[in-house]
């Protein structure tokens, strides 16, 4: 059952990373693309434009470079987690506990955003599904570990 548990949350901790590591990216795409449009759009009244520009108007790009940063500190501590739970060490509940907080803060500093029907996800989006992806991966590294691995 304990082997199931560590590839369990070995599954799980590895597509935390992948997804962390590729909210980072996209995060930080869309935070260009985002500043490229709004000095486009600089001239533009709030009042006659579309609800599109008021939308892009809105978002703030350093918000989103700040939800690339936490996306990345997501990838790297479940990545830390995973080898942690290799390692049998006594840390495990703590990490993980540090996994699930940087991903809900990751969730909770991505803003939520569309750009057209032919976009990619949002950043909030890829965070909701790291986020799932950290709590399921941490739950399994925390049954992984045992009580004679951890120190008395």
């Amino acid at each position: 059952m304990k082997t199931a548990a560590i590839i369990v949350s070995a599954i799980f901790l590895l597509g935390t990373a992948a997804m962390g590591f590729m909210g980072s990216n996209r995060s930080i795409k869309d935070a260009k693309t985002i500043d490229q449009a709004q000095k486009a759009l600089k001239g533009m009244s709030a009042k006659n434009a579309p609800k599109s520009v008021q939308q892009i108007k809105a978002i703030s790009p350093s918000r989103l470079r700040a939800g690339g940063v936490a996306f990345a500190l997501v990838g790297l501590l479940s990545l830390a987690l995973l080898v942690v739970v290799l390692m049998k060490r006594g840390i495990v509940p703590h990490l993980a506990i540090g996994v699930i907080a940087t991903a809900a803060f990751a969730v909770a500093l991505n803003p939520s955003y569309d750009l057209g029907p032919t976009a990619p996800a949002s950043a909030r989006t890829l965070a909701y599904v790291v986020g799932v992806l950290a709590a399921l991966g941490a739950a399994a590294a925390f049954g992984a570990r045992s009580p004679e691995t951890t120190p008395a």
